[in-house]
């Protein structure tokens, strides 16, 4: 283990840089099995992950990536991910643009990171031209979270402040570290793979709402299994770019930082990959609390029989950062809606939901919807947090209807269950797998036993 990584290293041997100590660290756990609660962990972000991905397979930013790049696949559907032919980065970037077409996925609430959607379209792509078994997979995939999030505790929210989209920048680095681990290559290699990914890491905030995000997410997963295969035919980046200065840091969040102690030190205790927020609502995470308040308040308002139109004014108060990443007034389409605070107040309050359906055009230009839209204001208070939003109703004869939310649904502290995520998996799966559907939930509930995950992949989906 590197001794920027380890208090406890005394000898004084050359510290060969952060990098190489995350390599050592993630190799370890990735060869030891977890305990249980980390595999089952794994294995719902698997599930959830699956399941948006083969939803996003057909919406409009990947189906015109592979337009774009002369691999319509139409018939073969979701199935053309793993057929041979395809590139592997290719393959990886169209399982990572369907993965978040949809803003459906996991997200990592602390470091605003959405992993599963920087690690599995690489690890999947991967799995279908090298031979890796299940339980492998999502060890390595553990072992890769783990390093993702650690990195992003000390530098998720500085990028988030200065306009980088955190997982466009971090994915780069994940990814490129799951695929040398599933490689199996040695240490000093992941470094190597990791130091290339990052000369590519990059991503913007202000692109939310565009078909531009997923792609930044998508970009990061091809970028790291293209870097993983250039470290193990000995292609070189710089090792220690990370607590270099300028390096990594300082052209990111304008500082260098030299102390990465705590990846060490705080590594699996617990295990990040524990905390992952799951996603009831197809939209930007933060925006999930003033959903759930939406809901609830547009439940009562219903059963005291009361129309839409008396309305006079709706109030969102929100933690500051809501509107800076989910800030679009008048969304004109369903990727704005998706970044939209009062798009999202409204469906929840009006439509009762916010799942895909609630983002489709139809909703979007609903001239009533759009009219409450100049109704509503979006107020920030520091002392909300992120996963806690109030609404407010001032009806037109005076009354006033109110519902706070102290945690967002999908939130470790408000989880979703099992069965919530089988029915999400279901509701997004089940029009294109059909009875299927179902077949496919129960061998991914139990995944570890495949013993060859691309012939799963190609048996499963090449029908």
């Amino acid at each position: 283990m590197s001794a920027a990584l380890s208090p406890a290293a005394s000898a004084p041997t050359p510290d060969p840089g952060v990098l190489h100590g995350i390599g050592e660290l993630a190799s370890a756990t990735a060869r030891t099995a977890p305990p249980e609660e980390v595999r089952r962990a794994a294995r719902r972000c698997l599930v959830d992950w699956l399941g948006v991905a083969i939803a996003g397979w057909d919406e409009p930013p990947a189906a015109r990536l592979r337009l774009a790049l002369g691999r319509p696949e139409a018939p073969a559907g979701f199935a053309g991910a793993f057929r041979p032919g395809l590139p592997a980065d290719h393959a990886a970037l169209v399982l990572g643009t369907a993965s978040h077409a949809l803003d459906y996925d996991d997200t990592d609430h602390v470091n605003l990171i959405h992993v599963s959607s920087t690690l599995f379209p690489a690890l999947l792509a991967l799995s279908a031209r090298e031979r890796f078994d299940g339980a492998a997979l999502l060890d390595v995939f553990n072992a890769a979270y783990e390093a993702e999030d650690r990195i992003g505790a000390l530098l998720g929210r500085r990028l988030t402040a200065r306009g980088w989209h955190v997982s466009g920048v971090i994915g780069h680095l994940g990814s490129a570290l799951a695929c040398g681990l599933a490689l199996r290559l040695p240490p000093a290699d992941l470094a190597q793979a990791m130091a290339i990914s990052a000369t590519a890491a990059s991503g913007f905030i202000g692109a939310f709402g565009t078909m531009s995000k997923p792609l930044q997410l998508a970009r990061g997963a091809a970028d790291g299994l293209t870097a993983a295969c250039l470290a193990r035919a000995g292609f070189t980046g710089a090792p220690r770019l990370l607590e270099a200065d300028p390096g990594f840091t300082v052209p990111l969040v304008g500082e260098a930082i030299t102390d990465w102690s705590s990846v060490g030190r705080d590594w699996g205790r617990p295990y990040a990959v524990l905390r992952n927020s799951f996603k009831p609502h197809a939209s930007c995470l933060i925006t999930h609390p003033t959903i759930d308040a939406a809901m609830a308040l547009g439940q009562r308002f219903e059963s005291a029989g009361l129309a839409p139109e008396t309305i006079a004014r709706v109030t969102c108060r929100v933690n500051p950062l809501a509107p800076k990443v989910a800030g679009h007034a008048y969304p004109a389409t369903g990727l704005e809606g998706k970044f939209s605070v009062a798009w999202c107040c409204v469906a929840g309050l009006i439509l009762g939901h916010a799942t895909p359906a609630a983002f489709a055009p139809a909703q979007i230009g609903r001239a009533d919807l759009q009219a409450l839209l100049r109704r509503l204001d979006v107020v920030t208070d520091p002392a909300i947090g992120e996963q806690q939003a109030q609404v407010e109703l001032l009806l037109t004869d005076g009354r006033k209807f109110a519902q706070a939310i102290a945690m967002a649904k999908g939130n470790p502290a408000n989880p979703m269950t099992d069965g919530e995520l089988d029915r999400k998996f279901l509701l997004l799966t089940e029009s294109v797998l059909g009875p299927g559907a179902r077949d496919v939930l129960a061998q991914l509930r139990a995944f570890e036993r495949i013993a060859d995950v691309g012939a799963w992949l190609r048996a499963t989906f090449n029908h």
